[in-house]
């Protein structure tokens, strides 16, 4: 029989009984897998058991079935069997060296059942190894998305199917975003496309919130994902004068609220439907509505505050804006309040720096009489940056750079190095350097 044909081998599978199998089954159901729709899975992988005995590769004969042909290899050769094709598959070297795995990709529930192993220890004769029973169950999913975002539904299988929709905390009844049976739902004819096995839904809102139930023709739930979208949060800062956009997302009538302070206190400023608003006075020339945006122009200082937009039938917020509108007064204040600051302080570290000049360049005395006498060292650093006499042709008049103005009651005299002092400047004369 090894070396038998694709039809013959299919046909003398027939060669078990339905008594022999019956039988096997009752005496050596030890193990269970389960695995998801779509899913790949092992269905037997022996743990911790001793290989079989090796089979050279010309020889292996390993059979696997469900009441019907799953995958057999022959002399090395793998063949699927019908449904199994590019789904069935085993390790040839594992397989020579007597691990017969089998590992079914993409199952469907259809893979639901018992799987038995068979392998061929004499001509002709079908040895049995093992059997498993593998169940197929629906996949579970929870998503969050936000509004504006688009939802991707794998369907898991490239076979007719239809999807619905139950809204969360409603009592609406199941919409159908796809069907074998024809369109969409209302509300969904552009915002539904299925590719590469895949429904993907555009422009969530918080109506969009709930349930979705991929379900085959036959009424078996495929997979079940439960969406939860929350509101699109923006946070902006803008000049006066600026315009603000507030994203609506939806084209269903809608309501903007405005907070001023953040603290709740919410006002309906704008109600848009069939992208024209209508709005309160104070907003009423200064709104448009456009691509499912509203935009304020010429913001003020009392446009801030927050924006939340309402999905009127259900009340959800679609979207929050956070403005905060700058104040130039503010910044420019700050600005000169930081430029006085810092001439404030160049200011004194200059003064500090002159008293301590002087002092290296000059002595005071104080005389019995209280008057003061100032005198300059002569071992005192003689450069010129810090000269403080007058150019020659400088007129010895008032107070200018280099100059002291006359100082009533001050003595100054000049050290001349014996130990007696000459007078520089006395009695409304001025300092010379």
């Amino acid at each position: 029989m090894a070396g038998g044909g694709n039809a013959n081998f299919l046909a003398e599978t027939s060669l078990i009984s339905p008594l022999q199998t019956s039988a096997v089954f009752a005496a050596a159901v030890q193990c269970r897998f389960s695995c998801r729709l779509g899913e790949s899975t092992l269905v037997w992988d022996p743990p911790g058991r001793m290989a079989l005995p090796t089979i050279p590769a010309a020889f292996l004969l390993v059979l696997w079935t469900t009441g019907r042909p799953v995958l057999y290899v022959e002399g090395g050769r793998p063949h699927s069997g019908p449904g199994f094709e590019h789904r069935a598959q085993m390790s040839g070297d594992k397989a020579r060296l007597g691990n017969y795995s089998l590992t079914i990709a993409a199952v469907t529930f259809s893979d639901t059942g018992l799987y038995e192993c068979y392998r061929e220890a004499e001509r002709d004769h079908l040895q049995f190894l093992e059997d498993t029973y593998l169940t197929v169950t629906a996949h579970e999913e929870n998503v969050t998305h936000q509004s504006g975002a688009s939802l991707s539904l794998p369907l898991h299988t490239t076979g007719p199917v239809e999807v619905l929709f139950d809204p969360a905390g409603s009592t609406q009844s199941s919409r159908v975003l796809l069907s074998s049976a024809g369109p969409p739902d209302p509300g969904y004819e552009h915002r539904v496309s299925v590719q590469n096995s895949s429904l993907t839904l555009r422009s969530l809102t918080p109506a969009d919130q709930g349930s979705y139930t991929v379900r085959d023709l036959q009424g078996n739930t495929i997979s079940t994902v439960t969406v939860t979208v929350g509101a699109h949060r923006v946070t902006v800062t803008l000049q006066p004068g600026a315009s603000l956009s507030v994203p609506l997302l939806t084209g269903e009538p809608v309501e903007v609220l405005f907070d001023p302070a953040g603290g709740g206190n919410w006002t309906s400023v704008c109600s848009v439907q069939n992208s024209t608003a209508s709005c309160v006075p104070q907003y009423r020339d200064r709104v448009s509505v456009e691509n499912q945006e509203l935009r304020l122009q010429d913001l003020r200082a009392s446009d801030e505050g927050i924006y939340t937009v309402l999905l009127s039938h259900i009340q959800k917020a679609v979207s929050t804006v956070s403005l905060t509108v700058e104040d130039p007064l503010r910044h420019r204040s700050v600005g000169v309040i930081a430029g006085v600051t810092g001439v404030g302080v160049a200011g004194v570290i200059l003064a500090i720096l002159g008293v301590w000049v002087g002092m290296r360049r000059s002595r005071t005395t104080i005389r019995n009489d209280g008057t003061y006498e100032l005198t300059r060292r002569d071992d005192a650093p003689n450069d010129s940056s810090s000269a403080i006499s007058p150019p020659a042709d400088q007129p010895e008049t008032g107070s200018q750079n280099g100059v002291c103005p006359q100082v009533p009651g001050v003595q100054v005299t000049e050290e001349t190095g014996d130990g007696h002092s000459d007078p520089v400047v006395s009695n409304g004369h001025r300092l010379q350097g």
